[in-house]
């Protein structure tokens, strides 16, 4: 598929379970359940798939609902 083309539904559901498990480390990082070089290694794979466009825009739309534990992609730009 190309950059442009439109997230199928399989893949929604897929990134849905991802983004799931990405705010629920971030929760365990604030709770200190997991050390910082292992939320560091985390950030920068969700990082790697946030830069991808059709990702990005449906990871926005999503946390625009307050969702995913508190987690923002203002933790990006570290």
């Amino acid at each position: 598929m190309g950059p442009d083309e439109e997230l199928t539904q399989i893949e929604k559901i897929v990134l849905f379970d991802y983004f799931n498990l990405c705010g629920e480390e971030y929760l365990f990082y604030k709770q200190r359940q997991i050390h910082p070089d292992v939320w560091k290694s985390w950030l920068n794979g969700m990082q790697f798939y946030y830069n991808q466009p059709r990702v990005r825009a449906l990871w926005i739309e999503e946390l625009r609902q307050n969702s995913y534990y508190e987690f923002s992609i203002n933790l990006f730009e570290h």
